[in-house]
């Protein structure tokens, strides 16, 4: 039984660090890998507030990532571990998603949105800890956040619409469902129709939703 749990606890990280992306290889500099936090720490992210809406300071910048107009982009929710939203990669305030999806919009972790805003890169204090490399992505001036549909039910009350999906997202969710098959098969190697099956509509699920929890 532990062997199981433990199998289980491997997929439900694995499938996080791959929706999010988390997998990424680090900047290289004069030929060394320099090594990168994952997580903006606190003061990063209270920082990095303070720029988006003050002047920048010589030691902490600001650009747009040369986006002058608002971009539209989908992709999944997930939290920072002081529970920052990020949306796509890139953070922004929980009040917008407050003020969106009401006090319970965390229980929303995991699902995609489609977001138009403008991209905004926050570059921190060489003596701070920042993801990416020094930069922390943002996202600024936000026009609209809303639910892409999925085969997860909406929240009462709350509309979807439909959202774009690209290879890579696809390609991140075809690989939860591969591992989910392999665990299938280890766990109930008496159930390989049934564990066939619902890869199959794993799969599936890639490509209309790029959702491997659908099936």
């Amino acid at each position: 039984m532990k062997l199981r749990s433990d199998r289980h606890a491997r997929l439900a990280l694995g499938s996080v660090a791959l929706l999010v992306g988390a997998c990424s290889k680090p900047p290289v500099q004069n030929g060394t890998a320099v090594e990168t936090a994952t997580e903006p720490t606190e003061a990063a992210i209270s920082t990095s507030a303070t720029a988006a809406t003050s002047t920048p300071s010589e030691s902490a910048t600001t650009s747009n990532s040369g986006e002058d107009e608002a971009s539209s982009e989908a992709g999944r929710l997930n939290l920072t571990k002081g529970a920052q939203p990020l949306i796509a990669g890139r953070m922004l305030g929980s009040d917008e998603m407050q003020a969106r999806f009401g006090d319970d919009w965390r229980d929303l972790s995991g699902r995609r949105f489609l977001i138009q805003a403008k991209k905004h890169d926050h570059h921190c204090d060489p003596r701070a800890q920042c993801m990416m490399g020094g930069v922390i992505p943002l996202w600024q001036d936000i026009r609209s956040i809303e639910l892409c549909a999925s085969c997860r039910k909406a929240p009462k009350g709350m509309s979807t619409v439909s959202c774009p999906i690209d290879d890579t997202q696809r390609a991140q969710c075809r690989h939860v469902c591969d591992t989910k098959l392999e665990l299938c098969k280890t766990d109930a190697p008496s159930d390989g129709a049934q564990c066939t099956g619902t890869h199959e509509k794993c799969r599936q699920s890639c490509e209309q939703f790029a959702d491997p929890e659908c099936a």
